[in-house]
């Protein structure tokens, strides 16, 4: 996946962009540079997306002096911290061996679907850490409040690239609130809640603090929060077909009979060993995954 990196996305040679969607990437890149020279995002430029990737690419170029490699380091170092959070998370859980072979299939995907300076791209390293925070954890532990609040930033900064990228985290603080009910900790909720809430807020209010302090609040909810709610309405039948298109296209870059496996076995685990499957919340976890990114995909009503 490194490799296909460097290969298919080589930015330090060429000035174009070779990603999944070219237009999208040098877009952000030049909003990146826009706003590295003091340009506010949804007033000196229109887009729907929120505001995360405009200052990540400010970032990247900002450490490379403005050159395009520093947005391909940024994406290079993106890919290798979710692999290794990945690895770091599946080896206690799933044994060395099968995660080998999913951070082997996570890696040629990436490096097949190319989403190189792109919101799901930069996404990527944040559902790695929710997932290792989820194989960190236990319903068990004495303190509810900070694996609750570091989830919560995960939420906030997956909206803050764009609002449907949620799914990880959600399923993982979804996971955190079962393992509590079924476990007979629910007097944890409200402590667990708090944490949840302290993090959203220190992954969103800074970001809206110097979007308000530069008065681009209201642009910002009219292009973020009003554009995408009228490009988002559709029928039921539109997502469902959405969903389903969006499923048929996966098979473009690989089977899905692997993943399709992996989620029946662990919803039959699930089924037979009742509450005693809560000592492995990464099965509740897998179960729950792939409906909520399914459901959230579809919501636009298009692929």
């Amino acid at each position: 996946g490194i490799v296909l990196a460097f290969v298919r996305w080589p930015a330090p040679l060429y000035a174009q962009f070779n990603s999944n969607s070219n237009i999208d990437s040098a877009f952000f890149a030049l909003a990146g540079q826009l706003v590295r020279d003091g340009r506010i995002p949804y007033v000196s430029f229109w887009d729907h997306k929120p505001p995360l990737i405009y200052l990540i690419d400010a970032l990247a170029l900002t450490l490379s002096g403005g050159a395009v490699w520093g947005i391909w380091l940024v994406t290079v170092a993106a890919l290798v911290a979710t692999l290794g959070m990945t690895w770091v998370a599946w080896r206690p859980t799933v044994g060395p061996t099968a995660a080998a072979i999913g951070i082997a299939w996570v890696a040629f995907s990436i490096g097949v679907v190319t989403p190189y300076n792109l919101t799901e791209g930069f996404v990527l390293p944040i559902q790695a850490a929710s997932v290792l925070l989820l194989a960190r954890w236990s319903p068990g532990r004495r303190g509810a409040f900070v694996p609750a609040l570091i989830a919560g930033v995960f939420l906030g900064l997956s909206f803050l690239l764009r609002p449907n990228l949620i799914g990880t985290p959600g399923a993982v603080l979804t996971t955190m609130v079962l393992g509590l009910v079924l476990t007979g900790r629910a007097s944890k909720l409200a402590e667990w809640f708090g944490g949840a809430a302290v993090g959203l807020a220190l992954a969103v209010g800074p970001v809206l603090l110097w979007l308000g302090a530069h008065g681009a609040l209201r642009p910002f909810w009219d292009q973020v929060f009003h554009y995408n709610t009228v490009y988002s309405t559709a029928s039921w039948q539109a997502r469902a077909r959405a969903a389903f298109d969006g499923v048929a296209i996966t098979t473009i870059y690989g089977t899905l009979l692997l993943p399709s496996i992996g989620w029946l076995v662990a919803a039959r685990r699930l089924g037979t060993r009742g509450s005693g499957v809560t000592a492995k919340p990464a099965l509740l976890f897998g179960v729950l995954r792939a409906p909520i990114e399914l459901a959230l995909g579809a919501v636009p009503g298009r692929t």
